[in-house]
């Protein structure tokens, strides 16, 4: 199998696990001329040239990424370029707008990373749309819409298996060093770790500074910044549990590193679609109330050790179902496979 991937860079995750899966050899990566050496990609590319419609025949699945695919001067040709390759969107953004490309008939599935299972509040919904207009206006003169407002749906879409909407959560590429911290080594009893970006991060880090204030003698680690990643990672090995809470948007790359570097994970509930996600009691710990997060921390760390339990479950949750590899290989293929069948 040959795959391209349009305007995603060769560090980021998805590229990774084509890599992994696949072989270099078979993942060719092409980054859109608007969008080389510009602050939000900087990459090379397998093309050095702009004439890449004419190799499209050659692959068989052709990977998109919203709002950064959509500025290529050539995107519409080559959405509209005839290939019995089916063609997808992947859609990393921290917000629930849809892009109306999923509408296309070229596009075969869209997979969103802020999919939701339940109506979210429009208002709440809207408030991401100045920043999505800014970003595709910043990016591109050259957009190929002649009123980019075209490029949103304003109403946030449902998960269901009847549209070409899929779940896509992010993930994280394990980082080896770090991935088999043993228990005895676990002297933090919790961790909060995260930039204070969203008004339920400031809640959950106003709580666990109380609950450190009445546990004296345990070991709390609360940072709101200012770890380079190894110590951040250094952290998670040595955290017995480590708190997720949504930043920007519900899907956060902490839901995914605690439980990959071993310890349990104790997150905020959201409404997102997340398939073979960790599951309450056994493989993470799930809070809807703050208050509920000193009733957890003692059940499971001060009055016992079953945080060992949590965090091991999470932990092969993690490496079974959400690394890089499996995630390709467990969503995107698959998905792409039963459509086939149709």
């Amino acid at each position: 199998m040959k795959v391209l991937l349009h305007a995603i860079e060769q560090f980021e995750w998805t590229h990774h696990g084509f890599r992994e899966l696949l072989g270099e050899r078979n993942v060719d990566s092409f980054i859109p001329k608007e969008l080389r050496n510009t602050r939000y990609i900087a990459d090379k590319t397998n093309y050095s040239n702009e004439n890449y419609i004419e190799d499209l025949d050659k692959y068989d699945l052709i990977v998109f990424r919203s709002w950064f695919s959509f500025v290529d001067s050539n995107f519409k040709n080559v959405l509209d370029h005839s290939t019995s390759a089916p063609k997808i969107v992947l859609d990393y953004e921290d917000s629930y707008l849809i892009h109306n490309v999923c509408r296309s008939k070229q596009i075969a599935l869209y997979f969103k990373r802020e999919l939701v299972r339940q109506k979210v509040n429009f208002w709440d919904a809207m408030r991401w749309l100045p920043a999505q207009f800014a970003k595709t206006t910043y990016l591109s003169p050259m957009f190929f819409h002649k009123n980019p407002f075209d490029m949103i749906n304003l109403t946030p879409k449902v998960y269901t298996k009847k549209s070409k909407l899929r779940p896509y959560p992010v993930t994280t590429i394990p980082d080896e060093r770090y991935t088999h911290a043993q228990d005895k080594n676990r002297d933090i009893d919790l961790s909060l770790i995260m930039t204070l970006s969203h008004g339920e991060r400031k809640k959950v880090f106003s709580g666990a500074q109380k609950m450190a204030a009445v546990h004296k003698g345990k070991r709390f680690i609360l940072k709101k910044s200012g770890l380079t990643k190894d110590e951040y990672l250094k952290v998670l090995t040595k955290s017995k549990v480590s708190i997720s809470v949504r930043g920007m948007g519900y899907d956060s790359f902490r839901y995914w590193e605690v439980p990959c570097y071993g310890a349990a994970l104790l997150s905020k509930r959201t409404p997102m679609a997340i398939p073979n996600d960790f599951v309450e009691g056994k493989s993470a710990l799930f809070f809807d109330k703050y208050e509920e997060l000193d009733a957890k921390f003692n059940r499971y760390v001060v009055e016992s050790d079953e945080w060992k339990e949590i965090a091991r479950a999470g932990q092969e949750n993690f490496f079974k179902y959400h690394t890089p590899k499996k995630r390709i290989k467990n969503t995107i293929l698959r998905e792409i496979e039963e459509l086939s069948r149709k």
